[in-house]
């Protein structure tokens, strides 16, 4: 018994360990008629001292990046500290409406998911799958560079068409090295209603003293 509990206590240390740190709450905000802009959040607390912070972006899906004035932020700060970080981030939500309902974002076009990431998949970095209602076959490969507390990424994939056809893509930028990022994971991967747009979530993990934590950021495509 007293062994059984040793064993469990290690593990809970060995799982608390790597996320020690705090883990942000991400919303799929939804997607424009045309399936060419995207919006995402994210919100949470910080893992020492509370402190509310919250995000919003709108995304250019063709040009893979924000649109102008797409990007409202909370700060996590001594206001915001021990403030319910949901109606922080619905505060911030209430600021970008006008921005979101210009770039003709809906919640009610939020996309399907054609990939989500499961405790099994967690940390792969090459991912195949099939979208079982296009029957289009895909080969995801996550392309990681880590030079110790700074790393980049990029992704390559191909899309193989119910008739054999295959197309090559990729997205991301494999210069950029983003300061205190130690490693990236495909949390999911959404595609627009009328199929035109891929949304790749991926998770971005910070280094920070208390331990790792986790921030969302996409990669957008136009097909």
């Amino acid at each position: 018994m007293k062994r059984f509990f040793l064993i469990c206590l290690f593990i809970f240390f060995a799982f608390s360990a790597v996320y020690a740190g705090d883990v942000s709450n991400l919303l799929n905000l939804g997607f424009s008629k045309d399936g060419q802009v995207f919006a995402f959040g994210q919100y949470g607390l910080t893992d020492k001292n509370f402190r509310a912070y919250a995000e919003i972006y709108i995304v250019d899906i063709e040009k893979n990046e924000f649109i102008p004035k797409g990007v409202f932020k909370t700060t996590p700060t001594k206001a915001t500290e021990n403030k319910e970080s949901k109606s922080v981030f619905l505060s911030l939500q209430n600021i970008a409406a006008s921005s979101l309902s210009k770039a003709g974002i809906s919640s009610k076009r939020q996309g399907r998911f054609i990939y989500k990431q499961t405790e099994k998949t967690k940390n792969h970095k090459t991912l195949s799958f099939r979208d079982f209602e296009t029957s289009d076959e895909y080969n995801v490969v996550l392309h990681t560079d880590k030079k110790g507390l700074k790393a980049s990424f990029h992704i390559t994939f191909d899309i193989t068409k119910p008739d054999g056809s295959k197309k090559y893509c990729k997205v991301g930028n494999p210069n950029y090295k983003r300061k205190g990022v130690v490693d990236y994971n495909i949390k999911s991967i959404i595609i627009s209603e009328n199929n035109n747009s891929l949304i790749f979530v991926i998770e971005k993990i910070l280094h920070e003293a208390s331990g790792n934590s986790v921030r969302y950021m996409i990669e957008a495509f136009s097909l």
